[in-house]
């Protein structure tokens, strides 16, 4: 399994499960206090950080990850969908009436109603009406959107389109670059649309920490936002994002992290490995899933078929096809169960 394609498969895991990943967008490195989607006896539940349950959400068809302390979740009053938007206390702060609703990036919430994509703020009023054929959640200050055809563009928090819909591939925003591709190569723009790195390279992760992987040719480097080669002149096989000054890479069989000018930290022993946030970053060995630290320690023994990135200090664990919850430490605060 790549590391590009772990996170759909999650999403989409999850979203049919207990619904504890956010299915689009969103930062995951979010520590805000908020509640956690869980089941139990077959019900969907909001629980805390410690496992307690906080709110029964029966009569509701579905839940999300919560971010900036808000967890959606929906239900059918009078036959329309409507999210409620409950706070870390477990009191409903807002409800739109919308299909789809995530949680809120930004300071911003997507909506979808009708086939279209709209936003509103965190008290629920609409600040852009539904008439996007696509959006993403804010990020730097930027949506990534469709306005009325389907190449992308930005549009700020305010709903102004600042860079016109004109890239057929384009990213979201981070460390002010985002990803673009033009005839099978990838550059960046940068908030305003600006090209500030040429499309000369052959694949291309998003900028995390001020650096980003890029392929030329069979091997993977690090480059800053200026272009510039970061972690020294090292090349790799494979390469993730970096984060919290470590990188996942594959040097021969095996992923292992380095620090920032190249130099190993975590010797070689991962089958997958990704970014880290909070301290922890996800590992994958022998088929099984776990943490480490940035020592190299892990936090469990490799034991979860898959795992979430931590945030508000939980991760969603899966055991079985069932959805639990581990602290930061591995002590599991919310068994794996239907």
């Amino acid at each position: 399994m790549t590391m590009r394609a772990l996170p759909l498969l999650l999403a989409l895991t999850f979203l049919v499960g207990c619904d504890a990943f956010r299915s689009d967008g969103g930062g995951s490195d979010d520590t805000s206090e908020r509640l956690f989607p869980a089941r139990q006896n077959g019900d969907r539940v909001l629980i805390d950080k410690t496992g307690r349950v906080v709110v029964d959400l029966d009569g509701y068809n579905a839940v999300r990850a919560g971010a900036e302390g808000l967890t959606p979740a929906r239900h059918r009053p009078g036959g329309r969908n409507t999210w409620d938007f409950f706070d870390a206390n477990g009191e409903v702060a807002f409800s739109v009436v919308a299909d789809e609703a995530y949680a809120p990036s930004e300071g911003r919430v997507r909506v979808k109603i009708d086939g279209k994509w709209a936003f509103v703020d965190t008290e629920g009023s609409f600040l852009i009406n539904p008439y996007l054929n696509d959006a993403r959640d804010l990020s730097d200050g930027r949506a990534r959107v469709k306005t009325t055809g389907w190449q992308w563009g930005f549009m700020d928090a305010s709903g102004t389109v600042v860079v016109e819909p004109e890239f057929g591939s384009l990213r979201d925003l981070s460390d002010g670059r985002a990803r673009f591709e033009s005839d099978d190569k990838y550059g960046y723009i940068d908030r305003d649309g600006q090209i500030v790195i040429e499309a000369v390279y052959d694949d291309a992760r998003d900028f995390a920490d001020g650096r980003a992987a890029v392929r030329q040719g069979q091997r993977w480097f690090y480059i800053d936002t200026d272009n510039q080669r970061a972690l020294g002149s090292a090349t790799f096989i494979s390469a993730g994002d970096y984060g919290e000054g470590l990188a996942p890479v594959r040097v021969e069989n095996r992923w292992e992290y380095v620090d920032d000018s190249g130099t190993r930290q975590i010797d070689p022993q991962f089958d997958t490995a990704r970014a880290f946030v909070g301290g922890r970053a996800a590992v994958e060995i022998d088929g099984a899933w776990t943490f480490v630290r940035p020592d190299g320690t892990l936090i469990t023994p490799a034991q979860f078929d898959e795992v979430a990135d931590f945030a508000g200090g939980l991760a969603a664990v899966v055991v079985d096809e069932k959805t639990g919850y581990i602290d930061e430490e591995g002590t599991m605060v919310w068994l794996p169960r239907d």
